[in-house]
Protein backbone atom coordinates (compact mmCIF):
# COMPACT_ATOMS: atom_id res chain seq x y z
CA UNK A 1 0.00 0.00 0.00
CA UNK A 2 1.22 3.48 -0.83
CA UNK A 3 0.91 5.52 2.44
CA UNK A 4 0.93 8.89 0.68
CA UNK A 5 -1.85 7.92 -1.69
CA UNK A 6 -3.88 6.28 1.07
CA UNK A 7 -3.68 9.37 3.26
CA UNK A 8 -4.83 11.58 0.42
CA UNK A 9 -7.74 9.27 -0.27
CA UNK A 10 -8.81 9.27 3.36
CA UNK A 11 -8.73 13.06 3.46
CA UNK A 12 -11.16 13.10 0.54
CA UNK A 13 -13.35 10.34 1.94
CA UNK A 14 -17.12 10.49 1.73
CA UNK A 15 -19.45 10.20 4.69
CA UNK A 16 -21.31 6.90 4.64
CA UNK A 17 -23.17 7.09 7.93
CA UNK A 18 -23.10 10.06 10.31
CA UNK A 19 -23.57 10.26 14.05
CA UNK A 20 -23.44 13.26 16.36
CA UNK A 21 -20.24 13.49 18.39
CA UNK A 22 -20.95 14.94 21.81
CA UNK A 23 -18.56 17.30 23.57
CA UNK A 24 -15.68 15.48 25.22
CA UNK A 25 -13.20 12.97 23.89
CA UNK A 26 -13.92 12.85 20.15
CA UNK A 27 -11.56 9.93 19.62
CA UNK A 28 -13.41 7.77 22.16
CA UNK A 29 -16.78 8.73 20.71
CA UNK A 30 -15.60 7.89 17.19
CA UNK A 31 -14.22 4.53 18.26
CA UNK A 32 -17.58 3.46 19.67
CA UNK A 33 -19.83 4.94 16.99
CA UNK A 34 -21.25 3.72 13.69
CA UNK A 35 -19.49 6.53 11.84
CA UNK A 36 -17.90 5.16 8.65
CA UNK A 37 -16.12 6.52 5.59
CA UNK A 38 -16.10 5.18 2.06
CA UNK A 39 -12.92 6.02 0.17
CA UNK A 40 -10.49 4.92 -2.50
CA UNK A 41 -7.04 3.51 -1.68
CA UNK A 42 -4.14 2.40 -3.86
CA UNK A 43 -3.38 -1.23 -3.01
CA UNK A 44 -1.00 -3.54 -4.90
CA UNK A 45 -0.82 -1.23 -7.92
CA UNK A 46 -4.59 -0.93 -8.12
CA UNK A 47 -7.26 1.51 -6.92
CA UNK A 48 -9.88 -0.14 -4.69
CA UNK A 49 -12.85 1.12 -2.63
CA UNK A 50 -12.89 0.65 1.13
CA UNK A 51 -15.24 1.31 4.02
CA UNK A 52 -13.31 2.33 7.13
CA UNK A 53 -14.49 2.93 10.69
CA UNK A 54 -13.96 6.43 12.06
CA UNK A 55 -11.49 4.99 14.57
CA UNK A 56 -9.37 3.64 11.72
CA UNK A 57 -9.25 0.24 13.40
CA UNK A 58 -11.29 -1.65 10.82
CA UNK A 59 -11.30 -1.34 7.06
CA UNK A 60 -13.07 -3.51 4.48
CA UNK A 61 -12.20 -3.74 0.79
CA UNK A 62 -15.55 -3.54 -1.03
CA UNK A 63 -14.24 -4.19 -4.54
CA UNK A 64 -11.24 -6.58 -4.72
CA UNK A 65 -10.85 -6.23 -8.48
CA UNK A 66 -7.18 -6.45 -9.55
CA UNK A 67 -8.07 -6.03 -13.22
CA UNK A 68 -9.83 -2.64 -12.98
CA UNK A 69 -9.56 0.56 -10.95
CA UNK A 70 -12.46 1.88 -8.84
CA UNK A 71 -12.50 5.58 -8.02
CA UNK A 72 -14.56 8.50 -6.70
CA UNK A 73 -17.05 6.74 -4.39
CA UNK A 74 -20.13 8.72 -3.35
CA UNK A 75 -22.56 7.50 -0.69
CA UNK A 76 -26.30 7.86 -1.32
CA UNK A 77 -28.22 10.22 1.01
CA UNK A 78 -29.48 7.32 3.13
CA UNK A 79 -26.10 5.54 3.12
CA UNK A 80 -27.50 2.35 1.57
CA UNK A 81 -25.75 2.57 -1.81
CA UNK A 82 -22.53 3.83 -3.35
CA UNK A 83 -22.01 5.19 -6.84
CA UNK A 84 -18.47 5.17 -8.18
CA UNK A 85 -16.30 5.14 -11.29
CA UNK A 86 -14.57 2.17 -12.89
CA UNK A 87 -11.57 2.46 -15.21
CA UNK A 88 -11.05 -0.55 -17.47
CA UNK A 89 -8.37 -0.86 -20.13
CA UNK A 90 -5.11 1.07 -20.44
CA UNK A 91 -3.82 4.32 -21.91
CA UNK A 92 -6.08 6.28 -24.26
CA UNK A 93 -8.20 3.13 -24.69
CA UNK A 94 -9.26 3.27 -21.02
CA UNK A 95 -13.02 3.42 -20.51
CA UNK A 96 -14.33 5.24 -17.43
CA UNK A 97 -17.89 4.28 -16.49
CA UNK A 98 -20.44 4.94 -13.74
CA UNK A 99 -21.40 2.03 -11.49
CA UNK A 100 -23.63 1.52 -8.45
CA UNK A 101 -23.50 -1.04 -5.64
CA UNK A 102 -24.93 -1.62 -2.19
CA UNK A 103 -23.01 -0.19 0.75
CA UNK A 104 -21.63 -3.65 1.56
CA UNK A 105 -20.21 -4.10 -1.97
CA UNK A 106 -22.94 -6.42 -3.27
CA UNK A 107 -25.26 -5.78 -6.22
CA UNK A 108 -22.58 -4.14 -8.34
CA UNK A 109 -24.02 -2.77 -11.61
CA UNK A 110 -22.78 -0.61 -14.49
CA UNK A 111 -25.24 2.18 -15.32
CA UNK A 112 -23.53 4.68 -17.68
CA UNK A 113 -20.68 4.41 -20.20
CA UNK A 114 -17.97 7.13 -20.36
CA UNK A 115 -19.09 9.09 -17.30
CA UNK A 116 -17.16 11.13 -14.75
CA UNK A 117 -17.44 12.53 -11.23
CA UNK A 118 -20.96 11.54 -10.16
CA UNK A 119 -23.00 12.87 -7.26
CA UNK A 120 -26.34 11.81 -5.78
CA UNK A 121 -29.44 13.95 -6.02
CA UNK A 122 -31.24 14.43 -2.67
CA UNK A 123 -33.99 12.00 -3.75
CA UNK A 124 -31.50 9.11 -3.60
CA UNK A 125 -32.78 7.81 -6.95
CA UNK A 126 -30.96 10.08 -9.40
CA UNK A 127 -27.23 10.41 -10.04
CA UNK A 128 -25.82 13.47 -11.77
CA UNK A 129 -22.62 12.92 -13.74
CA UNK A 130 -20.35 14.61 -16.27
CA UNK A 131 -20.16 13.05 -19.75
CA UNK A 132 -16.64 12.61 -21.11
CA UNK A 133 -15.68 15.32 -23.62
CA UNK A 134 -14.22 13.03 -26.30
CA UNK A 135 -14.30 9.24 -26.86
CA UNK A 136 -10.58 8.69 -26.19
CA UNK A 137 -9.62 8.71 -22.53
CA UNK A 138 -7.76 11.56 -20.84
CA UNK A 139 -6.88 11.67 -17.15
CA UNK A 140 -7.50 15.45 -16.95
CA UNK A 141 -10.25 16.05 -14.37
CA UNK A 142 -12.11 18.69 -16.43
CA UNK A 143 -12.23 16.55 -19.60
CA UNK A 144 -16.04 16.91 -19.62
CA UNK A 145 -18.91 18.32 -21.66
CA UNK A 146 -22.36 19.01 -20.19
CA UNK A 147 -24.23 17.47 -17.25
CA UNK A 148 -26.50 14.42 -17.40
CA UNK A 149 -28.74 12.62 -14.93
CA UNK A 150 -29.35 8.89 -14.57
CA UNK A 151 -32.59 7.79 -12.89
CA UNK A 152 -31.96 4.41 -11.28
CA UNK A 153 -35.56 3.10 -10.98
CA UNK A 154 -36.33 3.69 -14.68
CA UNK A 155 -32.81 3.18 -16.04
CA UNK A 156 -33.20 6.34 -18.13
CA UNK A 157 -30.56 9.02 -18.67
CA UNK A 158 -31.35 12.61 -19.61
CA UNK A 159 -29.28 15.69 -20.34
CA UNK A 160 -29.40 18.87 -18.28
CA UNK A 161 -31.87 21.32 -19.86
CA UNK A 162 -28.99 23.75 -20.47
CA UNK A 163 -26.27 21.18 -21.10
CA UNK A 164 -24.64 22.65 -24.25
CA UNK A 165 -22.92 25.66 -22.61
CA UNK A 166 -21.71 23.56 -19.65
CA UNK A 167 -18.10 22.81 -20.50
CA UNK A 168 -15.03 21.67 -18.55
CA UNK A 169 -16.83 21.19 -15.24
CA UNK A 170 -15.62 18.91 -12.46
CA UNK A 171 -16.35 18.14 -8.79
CA UNK A 172 -20.12 18.56 -9.05
CA UNK A 173 -22.30 18.33 -5.94
CA UNK A 174 -26.02 18.78 -5.31
CA UNK A 175 -27.50 21.31 -2.89
CA UNK A 176 -29.65 19.63 -0.20
CA UNK A 177 -32.81 21.22 -1.65
CA UNK A 178 -32.07 19.77 -5.10
CA UNK A 179 -32.35 23.16 -6.82
CA UNK A 180 -28.66 23.88 -7.44
CA UNK A 181 -25.49 22.06 -8.41
CA UNK A 182 -22.12 23.47 -7.39
CA UNK A 183 -19.15 22.78 -9.64
CA UNK A 184 -15.63 23.87 -10.46
CA UNK A 185 -14.92 25.02 -14.02
CA UNK A 186 -11.48 25.14 -15.61
CA UNK A 187 -10.77 26.71 -19.01
CA UNK A 188 -14.41 26.62 -20.03
CA UNK A 189 -17.58 28.72 -20.24
CA UNK A 190 -15.50 31.88 -20.51
CA UNK A 191 -13.71 31.24 -17.21
CA UNK A 192 -10.09 30.50 -16.48
CA UNK A 193 -10.88 28.87 -13.15
CA UNK A 194 -13.72 29.44 -10.69
CA UNK A 195 -16.60 27.79 -8.84
CA UNK A 196 -20.17 28.00 -10.08
CA UNK A 197 -23.74 27.48 -8.98
CA UNK A 198 -25.76 25.85 -11.76
CA UNK A 199 -29.54 25.67 -11.63
CA UNK A 200 -30.38 21.96 -11.58
CA UNK A 201 -33.50 22.31 -13.72
CA UNK A 202 -32.97 25.67 -15.39
CA UNK A 203 -30.50 27.87 -17.24
CA UNK A 204 -29.16 30.08 -14.44
CA UNK A 205 -25.41 29.98 -13.78
CA UNK A 206 -23.88 32.03 -10.96
CA UNK A 207 -20.15 32.69 -10.71
CA UNK A 208 -19.27 32.44 -7.02
CA UNK A 209 -16.02 34.29 -7.70
CA UNK A 210 -13.94 31.92 -5.60
CA UNK A 211 -10.83 30.06 -6.69
CA UNK A 212 -10.01 26.53 -5.61
CA UNK A 213 -12.08 23.41 -6.25
CA UNK A 214 -14.28 20.66 -4.75
CA UNK A 215 -17.18 22.81 -3.51
CA UNK A 216 -19.56 21.10 -1.10
CA UNK A 217 -22.72 22.24 0.66
CA UNK A 218 -23.35 22.23 4.39
CA UNK A 219 -26.21 19.89 5.44
CA UNK A 220 -28.62 22.83 5.72
CA UNK A 221 -27.55 24.23 2.34
CA UNK A 222 -26.66 27.65 3.77
CA UNK A 223 -22.89 27.43 3.32
CA UNK A 224 -20.35 26.14 0.80
CA UNK A 225 -16.89 24.85 1.66
CA UNK A 226 -14.15 24.27 -0.90
CA UNK A 227 -10.48 23.43 -1.22
CA UNK A 228 -8.16 26.34 -1.86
Amino acid sequence: MNPAKTSAALCGAVLLQAVTLQAGNVREESAGSQFKLVHESYVNNNWELFVTAASGKSSVNLTNTPGVNELYPQASPDGSRICFLVDSGTGRATVRSLWVMNADGTGRKKVVHQARQPCWAPDGETIAFLPQEYPKFNVTDYYTKGISFHHLPSGKTREHVNTKPLHHLYNITYAPNGKWIAATVHAGMGHRHTNLLIEANGSKVIDLGIDGCRPTFSPDGKHIAWGA
